[in-house]
């Protein structure tokens, strides 16, 4: 058996329209018994937003509580707040993951405004909440971290099972070993992820706003043209055509980790360095376009962290460099470890004018809602 739970030799359906519709979620799990008291009618409805939100999440969409309101709830929705706290309960302690309320745009907006030095005028009223909430783990980055480190004994049980699957399968499909705890490749694209992250990146160093005509730009730098088939997946369900990179960003937005704003080409956002904010090729006359992270991408990843990935990126060079600087043979261990701490003191130095550098291109604040 394969670490997902199938059988080495089972195969996928080939991709009809039939498999790729979005089936239906069971709430109920199968249990159609009427509750005999409150409390575990109560205990029933935490249990079916638990299964809405999962469901919910696997497709990347954001749970909305209308529609909590509507599969759930019926005619109680008084009861959604001793409900959804009992959710809460069931989704830290079982899977680790929680609900967050993520932000609407005029609360982003707001934010930004304010972090810039912009006071909103006296009286008016704060943006409304969005009432819209996606599911983010609540794990230790200490324990994700420690997860994510190679173990010998888990690789060699994936090789024994690699191993097994080559002999006993006619799937022409590799089992890669992993030798960590978390199996990414059979839980996410890694592709398209690192294609988001840096995206995010370039967004957040140009001041968080980014026209369509210079992401444009970067991504064909990368190698990543508008109508180029990408060469990873980026569905669970194989399309039918291989996806292009507009494809991805549209998956993006559908998924809330970007927005596309409509700015006016004469008065638009000119991004960082003063570059007009024109989109080539938009059917919308004078109308241009700029990229900004979406609430998802700010619950869930945060600007803090993309901060601290551009830097290290930028940092691997340096590193290299200082590590390779000749050492003399004939010295003591104390001088020797003498000059290790001021190499490590040298790279803190960089580091630190890294970390300035990117927070003053992002606008001066680097936002963490993932620390709420």
């Amino acid at each position: 058996m394969a670490p997902n739970g199938r059988s080495r030799k089972h195969r996928e359906p080939e991709p009809t329209q039939a498999t790729q519709e979005e089936p239906e979620v069971d709430l109920d799990g199968g249990d159609d018994d009427e509750p005999a008291t409150a409390y575990e009618a109560e205990e029933k409805k935490a249990q079916q937003l638990v299964r809405l939100a999962l469901f919910t999440e696997y497709k990347r969409g954001l749970l909305k509580r209308d529609e909590i309101n509507k599969r759930v709830l019926g005619t109680g929705t008084r009861s959604f707040n001793h409900v959804f706290e009992r959710a809460q309960t069931i989704l830290r302690k079982t899977f680790g993951m929680e609900l967050f309320e993520v932000q609407t745009r005029a609360e982003r907006d707001s934010a930004d405004k304010e972090k810039d030095g912009e006071s909103s005028r006296r009286g008016k009223k704060g943006p409304t909440s969005s009432k819209a909430y996606i599911l983010r783990s609540t794990l230790d980055s200490a324990l994700i971290e420690a997860a994510n480190v190679k173990d010998d004994k888990i690789n060699a049980e994936e090789n024994r099972i690699a191993q097994d699957a080559e002999h006993n399968s006619e799937d022409e499909g590799d089992y890669a070993p992993e030798g960590t705890l978390f199996a990414w490749r059979h839980a996410d694209h890694l592709g398209s992820i690192g294609v988001l992250y840096v995206i995010l990146a370039l967004i957040l160093v140009n001041g968080k706003e980014l026209p369509d005509m210079q992401l444009r730009g970067y991504l064909k730098r990368l190698h990543l043209p508008a109508n180029a088939s990408l060469s990873f997946p980026i569905y669970t369900v194989r399309p039918p055509k291989p996806p292009t990179i507009e494809t991805l960003l549209t998956l993006f937005q559908k998924q809330s980790y970007l927005d596309k704003e409509k700015t006016s080409a004469a008065g638009g956002n000119t991004g960082k360095k003063g570059r007009p904010s024109a989109a080539a090729g938009n059917d919308d006359g004078d109308a241009a376009f700029q990229w900004k992270w979406g609430p998802r991408a700010l619950a869930e990843i945060s600007e803090k962290a993309v901060a601290e990935f551009v830097v290290d990126f930028m940092l691997e060079k340096r590193r290299g460099e200082i590590e390779e600087e000749e050492e003399e043979d004939n010295i003591t261990d104390a001088e020797r470890a003498k000059r290790r701490k001021a190499k490590e003191d040298k790279l803190q130095k960089i580091k630190d004018h890294m970390t300035e550098s990117v927070r003053r291109d992002a606008g001066g604040t680097l936002a963490d809602y993932t620390a709420d």
